[in-house]
């Protein structure tokens, strides 16, 4: 207790810091006095901050004797008085402008330096209007709760039984979690709190309340348990009327409307426990404390308190019950609203038995009154309202379920008529800033919107998407009309939903996926509304609209918007406080929709936004998570080789090494993943220049696998990395060390049966370029005519195009080109569906190109032949600056159109021939060959190199040899023929 000196001292304190706030509240809004037309909502705001301070001296003068013993009121008042102070001093120098007045010129400036400075002293000034209604509600807040008493009553009733037992508790770690527990716990298993622990004012608030509820609550009991409840029929109630007025408190508990409910809530309780009656309960105080029990229980509902709502909608249903037996019509919508709404309350709260019990009573009571149209509207409630139960616990099929549906429909409709328009809160009823007073029709159209989006999804449920699409519709447009009347977020909440709703795929094929994509981005405006009035964190169903957009814009081959969207996507996942792991996984599927739709740059992009998430949980969590991040990292390389970002492929390659190569170690059965990084590695090495890097990888692999249990898992890795280092050492000219690799992979396949896996089928299609490399034509048919039936079983395309250069080597031209005219065809089908084509296809075809320009120009065609090989040219001139292994490529090719176009130029006869009109010219063609090959030896060595050893192997070709005997022009032009 403080000693009288100190109780004094602080009320002095406090009374002088609020004189001194009004005085500077004045000054400030004295300052607007002839403000500039720019500044008429700042002189507003003012106004409403000094009436709020005035309220604050007026309420002090009232309430002292409370508000001196609170350190926090003290603490408040003194921050609002600096912060005051602070904002004034800024308004100052903007307008005490000099006298006598100056030229034109500096007014016209300090008019402009006004208004340039409106948006910050609007900003300030609204903030101090904001701290001095929350200094206002403290006040309240404090006096009507008695806060001294409220601790005082909360110490007395825990130290009482904590002082029976031993458990210790840190002052800093005592959360509001564990008082709660140990108020719900008997006295006997309580611990005493430290004396230095400090609880919150939230917390202490409702604590407070519990008690109240719990002392009400007993007292209703006893007086049920002494006596009967009586009531007089057709006696006058002051506090009801025929005419129901529905008052709606639309906003969930937020740091502005908190404050306004827990003073509401204590102002009301406090009237009901100075109602109890001491003895006979007679029916005034059941008239006067129902209405007062909703109010407080929805209060209650909306701050989180939901048990104490719920005991309290109990015993507001039970007042009405007894009335209704005097007055049975009046008090029916009562009645049932309040039994509806509590069966919603335990329902929400998983005890489904007593929702059902409730419903069904509300269902019986509302047969046995009259026909009037509001007792149908009630019934058609009920009705719906049990058949969503029996429903979400399997007890109804969607089909039952969608006929209650359509029956509360129905009745709405007959009803209402066709008359929809909504009048909204009228100006002379009730409105306060957080509550508003809805009438009766209005409350109507509202059910009917409920009950119409009900039935859209049953409409849904059962298939029926056609009438889904057109309730669901009507419903947003009356959910529309009424968030218009009303600030309600539930009504905001219903737009959102709907529009994610009409948004769904399977409604794409009914409306156009523009309007699907309007839908989409209303739902996730929606939510961002509702978060704003809320003040609350990211919800699950604002991702699913933005999750929805992102599908929408992805199918309809926007890409760029696509990855926007992403991209905000991943921002409020990363900000997300729990559950972001669920929702990496869902940026996963998106990123990995986008590769499959051809949008490779954007995929890589996405996919590497998930790496960055994903990294936040590898560090600090299982080993599960480093798995993922794995999978991840591979998932994100295969996106950038198809975007022909092997740079960015080959930086992550070296992160993922680390990572896996730890994972292997602790858990074997992780090689598979680990023999694919080295596959990674290998492919993108080659593919960027650098065959001996690729080789170094493929030897490492065999080091790092070679395991004496002999995972199979990993034998089709190790299988293809043979693969890779044969292709690479054929590209570097080592002839012999790949016809070796060749050998061993041949008995690698057949000590691990593989012989039927694709990837059989690719090694032998090296395997065979070996084999015509090394001028063993009969090893190298065999071997591609085998891997054309491997890779034909596992329904995987075939490279016809070596056959056919084999088929050409040996002589059979006819049949040559019948196989790349199949291969032709083939490929134009594969990629007709396609919007773009991945890197792989798009050089299997080439290369296919390639071979059938080969043909064409042996068979003397020259037309098609120069139409070919300049589409080829085109090709790797785009792409080879990406993948540098292309350039090898690029100069077989221009070697290539070079000798076509001299034979051309040398056979042309007249002005009419367009040998060379629009392309590159045979001395042009062999020029831009030089260029490249000095650039190469200049900027790539290495590559340079390759691009020698690929043309010297193309002269041993028998196609080739064949093809300088029929036109010995050609080889006679250039050094590089």
């Amino acid at each position: 207790m403080a000693d009288p000196l100190s109780i004094s001292l602080a009320a002095i304190a406090l009374g002088t810091a609020l004189k001194d706030l009004t005085v500077v509240a004045l000054k400030l809004h004295d300052s607007f006095r002839k403000p500039a037309r720019s500044m008429r909502a700042a002189e507003s705001l003012a106004a409403e901050t000094l009436e709020i301070v005035q309220d604050l001296e007026k309420f002090y003068k009232a309430h002292g004797e409370v508000l001196d013993n609170m350190p926090d009121v003290r603490k408040a008042v003194t921050n609002l008085l600096i912060d005051m102070q602070s904002v004034y001093d800024k308004c100052l120098p903007i307008f005490q402008l000099p006298i006598p007045p100056q030229t034109r010129l500096r007014r016209t400036v300090s008019r402009i330096e006004l208004w340039m400075n409106r948006k910050g002293l609007e900003s300030d000034v609204r903030d101090l209007r904001d701290k001095a209604n929350n200094c206002y509600r403290r006040f309240m807040r404090h006096t009507q709760l008695g806060t001294a008493v409220a601790v005082g009553e909360l110490r007395g009733v825990l130290s009482e039984g904590f002082s029976s037992t031993d458990r210790r508790l840190s002052a800093l770690r005592v959360s509001d979690e564990n008082v709660f527990a140990f108020m719900g716990s008997s006295q006997t298993i309580l611990s005493t709190l430290p004396p230095g622990v400090m609880l919150s004012e939230d917390l202490v608030f409702k604590l407070h309340i519990g008690i109240h509820i719990d002392r009400i609550d007993t007292t209703l009991k006893t007086l049920r348990l002494e006596n009967e409840w009586v009531v007089i029929a057709e006696q006058q109630d002051p506090h009801h009327s025929r005419t129901v007025e529905f008052w709606t408190s639309p906003l969930p508990s937020t740091p502005d409307t908190s404050p306004y409910f827990q003073s509401n809530i204590m102002e009301k309780i406090l009237t009901l426990s100075q109602s109890l009656p001491s003895g006979q309960v007679d029916q005034k105080f059941l008239q006067q404390s129902a209405p007062v029990m909703v109010a407080v229980c929805v209060h209650l509902y909306q701050l989180g308190m939901f048990p104490e709502g719920i005991q309290l909608a109990k015993w507001a249903v039970e007042l009405y019950r007894t009335l209704s037996r005097s007055q049975r019509d009046m008090y029916a919508p009562y009645f049932t609203t309040a039994l509806l709404r509590l069966s919603s309350w335990l329902n929400i709260q998983g005890n489904q038995s007593q929702a059902f019990s409730t419903a069904v009573e509300c269902l019986s009571f509302l047969k046995d009154c009259g026909p009037a149209d509001d007792i149908r509207l009630f019934i058609a409630n009920a009705v719906l309202h049990i058949a969503h139960l029996r429903h979400a616990v399997g007890e109804e099929s969607s089909i039952s379920h969608w006929r209650a549906a359509q029956g509360s429909v129905a009745i709405y409709e007959r009803v209402l008529g066709n008359s929809f328009a909504i009048a909204g809160p009228g100006p002379d009823t009730p409105h306060v800033r957080f509550e508003f007073v809805m009438g009766q029709r209005d409350f109507t159209i509202s059910n009917y919107a409920y009950a119409l989006e009900a039935l859209g999804k049953c409409l849904y449920d059962n298939r029926r998407y056609q009438e889904a699409l057109v309730v669901g519709r009507k419903a947003l447009a009356l959910f529309r009309g009424l968030a218009q009347r009303y600030k309600d977020v539930d009504y905001r909440t219903r737009i959102a939903s709907l529009c994610l709703f009409l948004s769904g795929e399977e409604f794409h094929d009914i409306i156009p996926l523009a309007q699907a994509l309007v839908y989409a981005r209303q739902s996730v405006q929606s939510w961002e509304e509702i978060q704003a009035m809320t003040r609350t964190e990211t919800s699950t169903d604002m991702l699913n609209s933005v999750i929805r957009e992102i599908q929408i814009l992805t199918k309809m081959g926007r890409p760029s918007d696509a990855l926007e969207s992403f991209h905000k996507l991943a921002r409020l996942v990363r900000s997300m406080p729990v559950d972001q792991q669920m929702y990496i996984h869902t940026l996963q599927d998106l990123s990995s929709t986008l590769f499959e739709s051809g949008h490779f740059a954007e995929a890589s992009m996405a996919s590497g936004t998930v790496v960055d998430l994903c990294r936040q949980f590898a560090h600090s969590h299982s080993s599960a998570q480093q798995k993922f991040l794995v999978d991840m990292v591979l998932e994100h390389i295969e996106h950038c080789e198809s975007a022909n970002h092997l740079s960015e492929a080959l930086i992550h390659i070296q992160e993922v090494f680390v990572i896996a190569g730890r994972l292997r170690m602790e858990d074997p059965t992780f090689a598979d993943r680990y023999s694919l990084c080295f596959s990674w590695a290998a492919f993108t090495s080659f593919e960027s220049g650098c065959p001996e890097k690729a080789i170094r990888h493929c030897e490492e692999a065999g080091k790092a696998l070679s395991l004496p249990t002999g995972l199979g898992t990993c034998d089709s890795d190790l299988l293809d990395l043979i693969t890779s280092k044969a292709r690479a050492l054929l590209r570097l000219g080592r002839l012999s060390h790949a016809s070796e690799t060749i050998e061993k992979g041949h008995d690698f396949a057949a000590r691990r049966n593989l012989k039927e896996d694709c990837r059989y089928g690719q090694f032998l299609t090296v395997s065979s370029l070996v084999y015509r490399c090394s001028g063993k034509q009969d090893d190298a048919l065999n071997a591609i005519r085998d891997a054309i039936a491997v890779f034909k079983s596992g329904n995987w395309t075939a490279p016809l195009y070596v056959l056919s250069d084999l088929q050409a080597d040996i002589g059979q031209d006819a049949e040559a080109l019948r196989t790349l005219e199949e291969v032709m065809e083939l490929s134009a089908s594969e990629g007709s569906g396609q919007q773009t084509l991945c890197p792989h296809f798009e050089h299997e075809h080439t290369k296919a190109q390639y071979s059938y320009f080969m043909r064409l120009f042996y068979l003397g065609d020259f037309v098609r032949a120069r139409r070919v090989i300049r589409e080829v040219r085109a090709f790797y001139e785009w792409h080879a600056h990406s993948r540098n292994a292309w350039f090898v490529d690029l100069a077989v090719t221009l070697r290539a159109e070079g000798i076509l176009e001299s034979r051309a130029c040398s056979a042309s006869s007249g002005p009419g021939d367009d040998s060379v009109q629009g392309g590159v010219s045979g001395p042009a063609a062999w020029t831009r060959l030089d260029e490249l090959r000095e650039y190469l030896r200049k900027k790539m060595p290495g590559v340079a190199d390759q691009v020698a050893t690929a043309l010297e192997y193309e002269k041993g070709f028998g196609m080739w040899r064949r093809l300088v005997e029929k036109y010995p022009l050609a080889g006679s032009q250039h050094s590089s023929a």
